[in-house]
């Protein structure tokens, strides 16, 4: 059991994910214009709903896809101005995409409440990708046209202004940031292949930036094996990409330990990446696409029963110390332990939950993490059965 749960922490160690943390942001004030159909289907006493349709924002070519989904247990106590929250993006064509929090009158979900007092939304960005990528800013006011076209439907229109601040992105010949590889290991049985790909139309720089565990740079043994080069050590990866070419970078180091950190991607392109991580022993692989949303708290899902261990890797992604809250939830939703981290700058820690939380022991549940106010985080599951298997567990962004 010994050597099992040191395999099942460096399972943990080998999870890598990409996130992209706030600085360098502009506020523009932007116009938006949402036209949707609006569907709500009733279940016993619960509703969810749905809206879909099209959008434009001042400032960026062409109509974006709008799509906001939501749910109620019951509408018990409510009263039709109560405002019901939806999770909404904004996609376009070319892979941009805008996350917000939609606030709707009640009254516009459940037709039984009647008519609400007042005919405005909220919005509330929450991030998106690419030209997006971490964007913040709140319309307060967007007034609501609304017309009823049976009894569970409806088309909503609005529109409204507010600010909207977005990192520097895609700045042509000068390189920005985009995102993190908030966990990474080498050596000790390790492999980590890091795979850049430029999807743009013209030529982007690539810039990979390695630091440890207390946030200074980290000197890796990196190799291109489509260049069967032999290691060099290095704290930084910089290359040019053509249009649709990528790059393929590996990093095993000899050490019996592994060296572990994370990673930002800078870049001057429209640049997306992803994660193989490797245990040679066995040549069991898994694999972490690109995050770039950012959300107020992370909940990942955990099975301690039948010979399962589960672990997690969480990382700071700004250039300040945070400390982060930990809620522990059994399967129930009920709380069961609340404890906190404490992560330096760009620092990052990994473990095993039942062996920091005894309490999650032989259990199924939840353990939730709290986004410091002004910072932001990288957290990522790794599930391990006894036979050596692995996969990993995506962090569910939670709205709040």
């Amino acid at each position: 059991m010994k050597n099992y749960k040191i395999t099942a922490r460096y399972f943990v160690v080998a999870g890598l994910i990409l996130l992209a943390p706030v600085f360098g942001q502009q506020g523009t004030s932007r116009t938006i214009s949402i036209n949707t159909n609006a569907n709500t289907l009733q279940a016993g006493s619960g509703y969810t709903f749905s809206l879909a349709g099209t959008t434009t924002v001042s400032g960026v070519n062409g109509n974006g896809t709008f799509l906001a989904t939501g749910s109620l247990a019951s509408a018990s106590g409510l009263t039709a101005s109560d405002p019901i929250p939806a999770f909404a993006s904004i996609s376009y064509p070319n892979g941009d995409t805008l996350f917000a929090r939609l606030n709707l009158p009640a009254g516009y979900v459940v037709s039984s409440l009647g008519q609400p007092s007042t005919s405005n939304a909220t919005m509330t960005i929450l991030g998106g990708t690419g030209a997006f990528a971490n964007s913040t800013g709140t319309f307060n006011t967007l007034p609501l046209a609304v017309a009823i076209t049976g009894p569970n439907t409806a088309t909503i229109s609005t529109q409204g202004n507010a600010t909207i601040a977005t990192p520097s992105f895609r700045s042509q010949g000068s390189l920005a940031f985009a995102g993190s590889m908030g966990h990474l290991a080498s050596g000790g049985g390790w492999k980590t292949t890091i795979t850049a790909v430029n999807s743009g139309t013209t030529p982007a720089q690539v810039e990979l930036r390695f630091y440890d565990d207390t946030g200074n740079p980290l000197s890796l043994p990196v190799t291109y094996p489509q260049n069967n080069t032999q290691p060099s050590n290095s704290t930084t990866v910089s290359q040019t990409l053509a249009p649709g070419a990528y790059l393929v970078l590996e990093s095993q180091a000899t050490t019996q330990n592994p060296l572990t950190g994370s990673a930002q991607l800078w870049t001057d392109g429209q640049v997306s990446a992803y994660i193989i991580f490797t245990y040679v022993p066995t040549g069991q692989e898994a694999a972490v696409p690109l995050l770039t949303t950012s959300a107020s708290a992370y909940a990942l899902p955990f099975d301690n029963t039948s010979g399962l261990n589960n672990g997690v890797a969480i990382s700071n992604v700004t250039g300040t110390s945070v400390n982060v809250p930990i809620s522990i939830k059994d399967e129930m939703g009920a709380t069961i332990a609340n404890t906190n981290i404490t992560l330096a700058p760009y620092g990052h820690s990994s473990f095993v939950i039942t062996e920091r939380y005894s309490v999650a022991a032989g259990r199924r549940g939840v353990i939730e993490f709290t986004t410091p106010q002004g910072g932001q985080i990288s957290p990522i599951g790794i599930r391990a059965a006894t036979g050596g298997a692995y996969t990993t567990i995506p962090a569910i962004p939670l709205m709040r």
